[in-house]
């Protein structure tokens, strides 16, 4: 085989192995989000790019007040809502007022800026949140169809945890 040969065989092979490397880092580790719902608002608008971290929704879990990115089920396949998680095993869950209160203590909600405009519906989840179960909320709750209808999610139903907006340029921030 001559020179020229050996170098385009190794080109190609760098080029697959850095395809076959960037599915399995998309597939397992993270990926990018778009959003194109309103019901994150103010947080996330829509055609925001978030990263999502897939490992540590795996591995751990989300903690409260987390952005994630789930599957329902019973919903259209490949199509991925972006929420926030209220509600953590053993929980409490209720609104009454706009306020919300979790284990029967008010809980402040810093992500729900206008107050005055924004009105949530009274809800109370009938009992305590199963072991390995989670609810989810959009911010924007006059505008969301997430676990108050849709119900709750398990653990593998989590895609991953949103961790920063990285589109549009002059909104990069930490989620």
């Amino acid at each position: 085989m001559n020179k020229k040969m050996k170098s385009a065989l190794g080109w190609v092979a760098w080029i697959i192995g850095v395809i076959v490397v960037s599915l399995l880092l998309n597939m397992f580790v993270f990926s990018v989000a778009d959003v194109h719902q309103i019901s994150m608002q103010p947080t996330l608008v829509e055609n925001d790019r978030v990263i999502v971290d897939k490992i540590s929704a795996r591995l751990f879990g989300p903690e409260r007040f987390d952005v994630v990115v789930v599957q329902f089920p019973n919903t259209e396949p490949n199509k991925p809502f972006i929420k926030r998680v209220i509600g953590m095993p053993g929980d409490t869950v209720k609104i009454v007022d706009d306020v919300l209160y979790i284990n029967d203590e008010v809980v402040e909600q810093p992500f729900i800026i206008d107050t005055a405009s924004q009105h949530t519906e009274d809800y109370t989840y009938p009992g305590v949140i199963p072991e390995g179960q989670y609810l989810v909320m959009g911010d924007n709750r006059d505008s969301s169809l997430d676990g108050r209808k849709l119900g709750l999610l398990t653990q593998d139903q989590i895609i991953g945890i949103g961790r920063c907006v990285i589109w549009p340029l002059d909104d990069i921030q930490w989620l």
